[in-house]
């Protein structure tokens, strides 16, 4: 049951906007992990996640963000190489 997920339903009743949805949250992450450092405090610790129908952490686990300054985003943007409104 390979990208099944509860939350949108199933047979003739299912989401219409599921891969919309998908696709969104994957763009997401995306822009997260290129503007942010995410990395977990403990890393020798095992991830505890339940999978009986789906893959649920069962363990909230501590991580540090900090924001990237890109500095050749920066100057590909002064020199026109990349358009303002993508930013």
């Amino acid at each position: 049951m390979k990208n099944t997920f509860p939350i949108f339903g199933g047979g003739i009743r299912i989401c219409p906007g599921r891969k919309l949805a998908i696709i969104e949250l994957k763009c997401l992450l995306i822009l997260i992990y290129r503007k942010y450092d995410v990395e977990l405090v403990d890393m020798n610790s095992p991830l505890k996640f339940n999978s009986d129908f789906i893959n649920v952490c069962t363990e909230l686990k501590e991580f540090n963000i900090a924001y990237i300054n890109d500095l050749t985003f920066e100057c590909k943007m002064k020199f026109g190489l990349i358009r303002e409104d993508y930013n």
